[in-house]
């Protein structure tokens, strides 16, 4: 059984969903817009060449906050790393999410 308390499981959820989100959005907005050249070469184009760095980079910000060390400076972290040290899973499971862990 997991260690880990059921709000700690789902604030890390929300975590985890809030970047996917962003990056759906980034790519909706940017990457997969039928628009995106038409838009680009209107008045508002270096407008929202700014937005498009600004979501790109805010994006991997999102990401690389999964990805920080369990602990930082002295302060816990709630990230992939936390669940997966402290998560009390039983052999097998851990065995799977170190797998996991480990293509992140």
């Amino acid at each position: 059984m997991p260690a880990l308390s059921s709000r700690v499981i789902v604030e890390f959820c929300k975590l985890c969903d809030w970047a996917h989100q962003v990056w759906l959005n980034h790519r909706e907005l940017f990457d997969d817009n039928p628009r995106a050249a038409e838009l680009q070469k209107s008045m508002g184009g270096d407008a929202l060449a700014r937005l498009n760095t600004i979501s790109h980079e805010y994006t991997l910000l999102q990401i690389a906050k999964l990805h920080d060390r369990a602990v930082v400076a002295g302060e816990v972290t709630l990230g992939v790393e936390y669940v997966v040290k402290y998560g009390g899973w039983d052999q097998p499971t851990q065995a799977k999410i170190n797998d996991l862990a480990a293509q992140t």
